[in-house]
């Protein structure tokens, strides 16, 4: 059984590491106007890096806001972010499938 859990674990690992930071390089590697290696790939890294910088200034807005709204409890920010989880994925799925 620990074989499994190994093996688990990588996959889990590297479909993680793929999705949100080798492929969305690759993305704008592939985009970008650059010229040359050099210049693609610093681009690529620097517009990873805006879209990174955003997403975590949001998320902490948001989680400075629920502190604010003193709606820290575990049980409920636990639940909130299961429906959040949740919407994304049927958000994704309406995009795919359209």
């Amino acid at each position: 059984m620990l074989t499994m859990e190994l093996l688990w674990s990588v996959f889990y690992w590297l479909t993680f590491i793929n999705c949100y930071f080798f492929l969305p390089f690759l993305q704008e590697y592939v985009i970008a106007g650059e010229n040359t290696v050099f210049g693609r790939s610093k681009r690529a890294v620097i517009n990873n890096l805006f879209f990174y910088g955003v997403s975590a200034g949001f998320g902490l807005a948001f989680l400075l806001y629920m502190y604010w709204k003193d709606a820290f409890e575990k049980a409920s920010f636990r639940g909130f972010i299961i429906a959040l989880s949740n919407a994304w994925g049927l958000f994704l799925l309406i995009i795919f499938l359209s």
